[in-house]
């Protein structure tokens, strides 16, 4: 879902108010999906503390905080193990960015629940009051000098030291914690174990779309680096076929107005249908260099006629296309880089063709 969100938010104005509604039906799916699993995993938690014999208001606490999950890790996870593109890592996604939301509204309840769990408020607590008093301004001090993620911990914790007692919110941090441990040890059942069951009893693919068109240029992949590339062929009056593997993007971009064709690129049949033979050039967008290496030796093969314009994505995918006699790969977030090194040098007061000349001499 991140990928679509991305690719909505960030194209989808351009398209007028198809653009528009879509990214609306995206931000609508982020709060509803969010919802039901947050207010599941809340409930689940509340119910199952006051089973337990805690008091409502630390129920509730834990509840909400055992509803959220680390945000960081997930994705950390989620990006190492290749699952951000498929359905599960999508919503994933969706739900984590509903929690992020929440945080706030959740750390705004917990003043309440301190409230609701000790109705008569400060004047049970003395002398406290006084040392609380002494050690306010330094832990203040210090709390402005930490990260703003940081920060919200500790703001955190401090109104869990306010609503729980110290023992509870011992047991709740080892509970956390073991939970954090776990994560990557689950994540290695799942991909071993029942992942491979999974998909021994899947869906057959789809099949590929018929196309139509025939332009004297292909697009292979249409993530949000080819949908800017497309975008800026189409503005200059320049057709071109495009072709993708992800028929969940493919749909999100048909509804965005553009003109895309469900296929895996790698397959002679469809480069021949997509007019292969008489297209003048072929751009490879893939974010995975073994497919942009196998599509190469498909094109240089069967389809000589094309000139090829590829993607890398680091210096060793490079260093790879340019054996295969490329002369035009593309690292990616290369030249973005070059063009900042650039500015910063002519801030600085370099003289702008000199600036240039060190940008292409590092290249």
């Amino acid at each position: 879902m991140k990928q679509y969100l991305d690719l909505v938010l960030e194209h989808g104005w351009a398209y007028g108010s198809q653009g528009i509604a879509l990214a609306r039906k995206a931000w609508q799916q982020v709060l509803t999906s969010g919802d039901d699993a947050l207010c599941h995993w809340f409930g689940t938690a509340t119910v199952f503390a006051v089973a337990l014999g805690q008091p409502i208001h630390t129920s509730l606490a834990l509840g909400m905080i055992l509803a959220l999950s680390s945000t960081a890790i997930v994705l950390q996870t989620l990006a190492e193990k290749g699952l951000m593109k498929n359905p599960a890592g999508q919503s994933s996604f969706v739900v984590l960015l509903f929690q992020d939301i929440a945080v706030i509204p959740v750390l705004a309840f917990f003043p309440l629940l301190a409230t609701l769990g000790n109705p008569a408020g400060q004047a049970n607590h003395g002398p406290q009051v006084t040392d609380a008093a002494g050690t306010h301004c330094a832990t203040q001090t210090w709390v402005s000098t930490l990260d703003p993620a940081l920060q919200t911990l500790v703001v955190l914790g401090a109104e869990l030291a306010i609503v729980l007692a110290a023992a509870t919110v011992g047991r709740m941090v080892a509970v956390v914690a073991l939970t954090m441990a776990m994560t990557p040890l689950l994540m290695m059942v799942n991909e071993r174990l029942i992942l491979p069951r999974l998909s021994q009893a899947g869906p057959k693919d789809r099949a590929a779309d018929t196309i139509h068109d025939q332009n004297q240029i292909i697009i292979a992949g249409f993530d949000e680096f080819g949908v800017i590339i497309g975008r800026l062929l189409k503005a200059n009056g320049i057709a071109s076929t495009v072709l993708d593997s992800d028929p969940d993007r493919v749909e999100i971009l048909r509804k965005l107005g553009l003109r895309v064709y469900y296929g895996d690129a790698s397959r002679h049949e469809l480069l021949e249908a997509a007019g292969a033979d008489k297209a003048k050039l072929i751009i490879i967008t893939f974010d995975e260099p073994e497919k942009s290496l196998n599509l190469v030796n498909l094109v240089q093969k069967h389809f000589p006629n094309l000139k090829i314009l590829v993607r890398a994505i680091g210096r060793p995918d490079a260093y790879q296309l340019l054996n295969q006699d490329l002369r035009h790969v593309y690292r990616d977030r290369l030249d973005t880089a070059l063009r900042v090194g650039v500015e910063a040098m002519k801030l600085l007061g370099l003289r702008a063709y000199k600036a240039h000349r060190a940008a292409q001499t590092f290249f």
